[in-house]
């Protein structure tokens, strides 16, 4: 019986995480459908994969959300939606196309920039960038995501992001980096 009972939990658990991402799918879903994505972006999904890349991640809409190096906003426009009305979503690093376009949108309105200190450059002569930062000014964050630069820094660069990272992290939060091979460049 006792067997039987912990075999029913941890069913249970399961199905409650399911359930758990399954609202968080169709605010996902919504925002990979809104205007404000251009046809290029929408056409990306199939071979990124937002829903399951960020089902993986373990991404809730209630979660303190934080972007780095959030580009030309092709995740800020699927994840700010996403914890929008219970959550907390911050861009930090190199935020300066986000700044000038899509936090002005409406539905960006609650987004908050930060690390506006940090400098992302390059020595010169080099062909990576590097990072000087103070951290990101976020504490407590339960995600630090950052997609498809990683491999654009040296190594100073990265233990910069890293240490600024995990400094934003709340105790068993979720660092992740998704990235690619140089090959793919």
């Amino acid at each position: 019986m006792k067997y039987l009972l912990s075999a029913l939990l941890i069913v249970a658990a399961g199905m409650a995480i399911a359930d758990d991402f399954d609202a968080v799918e169709a605010k996902l879903k919504a925002a990979m459908a809104a205007e404000i994505r251009t046809d290029a972006e929408k056409e990306r999904d199939r071979n990124r994969r937002p829903i399951q890349t960020l089902e993986f991640f373990g991404l809730r809409d209630d979660m303190k959300v934080v972007e780095l190096l959030p580009g030309g906003g092709w995740y800020t426009k699927l994840l700010a939606p996403v914890v929008q009305d219970n959550g907390e979503f911050y861009a930090a690093l190199g935020t300066g196309r986000v700044s000038k376009s899509l936090i002005t949108e409406p539905g960006f309105e609650d987004v908050q920039v930060v690390a506006t200190d940090s400098k992302v450059y390059r020595k010169d002569g080099a062909r990576l960038y590097t990072l000087e930062t103070n951290g990101l000014g976020v504490t407590d964050a339960d995600m630090v995501l950052t997609f498809r630069n990683y491999h654009n820094f040296d190594a100073e660069g990265r233990a910069a992001m890293n240490k600024a990272a995990f400094d934003a992290l709340k105790p068993g939060g979720v660092y992740a980096v998704v990235d690619h091979t140089r090959r793919h460049m």
